[in-house]
């Protein structure tokens, strides 16, 4: 677990801006990136996903053979976005690359980001892995501070959130957002089904092909190939 000091950063609103949205150190790069998103990334239809399939490779970190994204897909700091092979991202979900790591977010081949969903790599070190034909439904949101790895055919459903941060209280005396945060990290087993709105909190591992119900939230590890539900989720069944 790695402990993160509250820090307001120093620094001018465009510096701020450059690091947030894009990551880039030289103008030029940034100002080509920008012009990119800026032109295509509202464009609808077979035209839109053509010129994307097209520009978006040369300020993406990788952009798979077949890999698409829809129109309105808001992606910051693309450099160190990772697609693999038909990778499909639809339209209104949020790519919120870090500008530290190289690459942040990475989506392995056939992955498949819903509507609506939200990926946020967090500051300063964090990180989102998505494996092999792993499929995230519509409003999805992954936090991923302290490391999020998603395994291999995994299926998460609608309203789902993994968090992989924890704010530190322990001081009554100041405010919780002058404390700073912990970060362990969260990993899901190849194989999981996460059912509608299961929350996962941060320093979770949820084993292979194991399946959380509905409205769980999940807060301790979970083993291989069971059945959990329940606030807090608890081991029902074996499969």
């Amino acid at each position: 677990m790695k402990n993160y000091p509250a820090v307001v950063p120093q620094e001018s609103a465009w510096h701020r801006y450059r690091r947030v949205v894009s990551g880039q150190e030289g103008v030029s790069k940034f100002l080509f990136e920008q012009v990119v998103l800026g032109l295509f990334s509202q464009l609808p239809g077979p035209l839109g996903l053509a010129l994307r399939r097209l520009f978006f490779p040369f300020v993406l970190y990788r952009f798979g053979k077949n890999a698409m994204i829809d129109r309105s897909v808001d992606i910051r700091c693309p450099s160190r976005v990772q697609l693999g092979l038909g990778c499909f991202i639809e339209s209104y979900v949020q790519i919120l690359a870090g500008s530290t790591n190289q690459p942040s977010i990475v989506l392995e081949d056939g992955a498949y980001v819903r509507s609506f969903s939200i990926l946020n790599a967090g500051a300063p070190d964090g990180f989102i892995k998505i494996g092999r034909k792993s499929n995230l439904a519509h409003h999805v949101v992954v936090h991923g501070h302290g490391g999020v790895i998603i395994g291999n055919d995994v299926m998460i459903a609608s309203g789902c959130s993994l968090v992989a941060s924890m704010h530190i209280h322990v001081d009554s005396t100041k405010p919780i957002s002058q404390q700073g945060f912990t970060a362990s990290g969260i990993r899901l087993g190849d194989g999981v089904w996460l059912g509608a709105g299961v929350k996962v909190l941060d320093g979770v591992s949820i084993g292979q092909r194991s399946i959380v119900g509905a409205g769980s939230v999940v807060i301790e590890d979970i083993p291989d190939n069971t059945v959990s539900a329940g606030v807090p989720a608890q081991v029902k069944h074996f499969r």
